[in-house]
């Protein structure tokens, strides 16, 4: 949970300034770069990762954080990019300068929509955490457990692990999902 959660959070603080940035001319290559990524396995990086940082758990928060920040990014890009220009007239007839207008219509009107994108991301986070921790079986971890469980073929253990990921995965859902209807409660879940 804890290696879930950290890549969740920088995955967050990368994604979400760039996908915003996009809406500036300029940033938009280089989110739209970024989104591309995702075709990539986090696996990719492993050896980039293995010799810029210093432990196991860095590699592994590291792995799920690119991989997470490639889908979080796409989704966000692609939600800024459809924002209507309508929005950002009627910001002008506010009289709201450029950035300001920004600050509303980007990123405070596409709010719910990150905290979903979020709850998306930490879902497939679950999903690549098996990955993660089969490359990196230094700190052990549920991925590990689960495959070390596999070869030997006790099917009680894999499925007790598995409903036991299901069930923290909910949780997890419930409150993140908590947390967008408190956020936002203009939206419907």
């Amino acid at each position: 949970l804890r290696v879930n959660l950290e890549a969740l959070a920088l995955s967050s603080l990368i994604a979400l300034p760039l996908a915003y940035g996009s809406h500036v001319p300029v940033l938009r290559p280089l989110a739209r770069g970024l989104s591309q990524l995702r075709f990539l396995s986090p696996a990719v990086f492993f050896l980039v990762l293995l010799f810029a940082v210093k432990n196991g758990h860095a590699v592994k928060v590291g792995m799920l954080t690119l991989g997470e920040t490639f889908f979080l990014a796409t989704t966000m890009v692609n939600v800024v990019q459809n924002l209507p220009r309508e929005a950002f007239d009627e910001a002008r007839v506010l009289r709201m300068t450029e950035w300001t207008a920004t600050w509303y219509v980007v990123v405070r009107g596409t709010f719910a929509d990150a905290l979903e994108a979020i709850r998306d991301n930490a879902a497939m986070g679950w999903s690549m955490l098996m990955m993660v921790e089969s490359i990196i079986r230094s700190e052990g971890g549920v991925g590990v457990l689960l495959l070390n469980q596999e070869r030997y073929f006790r099917y009680d253990a894999i499925y007790a692990i598995a409903l036991a990921i299901l069930a923290v995965g909910l949780l997890e859902d419930f409150i993140l999902r908590q947390v967008r209807a408190e956020a936002c409660p203009y939206t419907t879940l």
